[in-house]
């Protein structure tokens, strides 16, 4: 049987400090079924160079203007051809070169949203922090506030499409978009306890 596809999107804006870790971490997966996807938002610095450089891996790209970062995530989500998807930011990493085998694992028919957990990165000292947020796996008791992390949540492409992320939201529509899942009983969530990826605390929505 065909292993399940997973589409990777980076959504990127002048981003040539960080940019290289991000896409060796995924191109270097050991799991053979992955879709990346970088739309770059017209980047003026070295990102685009950077790409370029790594285009012959397969990666799908393109840079042009956008709305803002979740109009392009939006535009990577109608490139996706991917069971499931994936966001990574062009300054965090996946964790492993075998995280995505391991969460593959956990996906299937039953499976329309897996959220795994993170390694948090505190720029000024480097430092490591095991982030889970417990609140969410408590739906019984949940009352807002938290989400999955996007660069831990792998989600079904049909989701994505019926969902779209709202882009009048300068920082929030991924937060919008978790509880348009979390809320919708057709919706099956799944938790892990992977730690999927290093999660720069100095982006934007931290």
């Amino acid at each position: 049987m065909k292993p399940i596809k997973i589409s990777i999107i980076t959504a990127s804006y002048n981003a040539e400090q960080t940019i290289e870790q991000t896409i060796s971490s995924v191109i270097y997966q050991d799991y053979d079924n992955i879709e990346y996807i970088i739309v770059d938002g017209a980047s003026t610095d070295g990102t685009v160079e950077i790409i370029k450089k790594y285009a012959s891996y397969g990666i799908k790209w393109i840079s042009e203007p956008d709305q803002g970062l979740y109009d392009a995530l939006n535009k990577g989500v109608c490139m996706a051809t991917g069971d499931y998807i994936e966001i990574i930011g062009a300054d965090d990493a996946l964790s492993s070169p075998t995280i995505i085998s391991e969460i593959a694992a956990h996906l299937g028919s039953d499976v329309d949203v897996f959220g795994g957990t993170l390694w948090c990165v505190d720029e000024a000292t480097a430092r490591q922090i095991g982030f889970t947020n417990e609140k969410v796996r408590d739906r019984e008791h949940y009352c807002g506030g938290a989400m999955i992390p996007h660069a831990a949540m792998f989600v079904r492409r049909e989701v994505f499409l019926r969902y779209p992320f709202d882009i009048s939201y300068h920082i929030a529509a991924d937060y919008k978009f978790f509880l348009q899942c979390y809320y919708d009983k057709d919706v099956h969530i799944k938790f892990g306890e992977e730690k999927v990826a290093f999660f720069s605390n100095s982006g934007t929505s931290s």
